[in-house]
């Protein structure tokens, strides 16, 4: 299993050293929400102190985001960003069984084929949207 630590360069935070928790690769639909900007991004691992996405246009380190997956919604700070992903770190810890939820939902939509954005499709539908 692979290890990362942010660490500075040119006041950009990036992925070298040792990672505290383990992360569980879940490649799920979520959002991001900044004062100023709301897009959508795919979780690609996630664990109980936080997680890893993917998308463009993403906010720049240090960035307060609110985010949702699923029915979830958690506040965070952006600690790296490198290209079309960025490190989140969670103001509050999730549960391990919180984590075990989401690992759960990743593996039924892999199971069923599903794509990130067919999940997001099928989250859609159910919320009426």
């Amino acid at each position: 299993m692979k290890s990362f630590a942010a660490s500075k360069r040119d006041g950009q935070r990036i992925r070298t050293g040792k990672r505290g928790r383990p992360r569980s690769h879940v490649s799920l639909p979520g959002n991001l929400v900044t004062p100023f900007d709301r897009q959508s991004v795919v979780f690609e691992d996630i664990s109980a102190a936080g997680a890893r996405v993917s998308g463009t246009n993403l906010p720049p380190v240090g960035e307060f985001v609110q985010l949702t997956i699923g029915g979830s919604k958690m506040f965070a700070s952006v600690v790296w960003r490198e290209g079309n992903e960025c490190g989140l770190a969670f103001d509050h810890r999730m549960s391990d069984a919180e984590v075990a939820e989401f690992r759960q939902v990743a593996e039924e939509a892999r199971k069923l084929g599903l794509s990130p954005d067919m999940i997001r499709a099928r989250s859609d539908w159910n919320n009426g949207l």
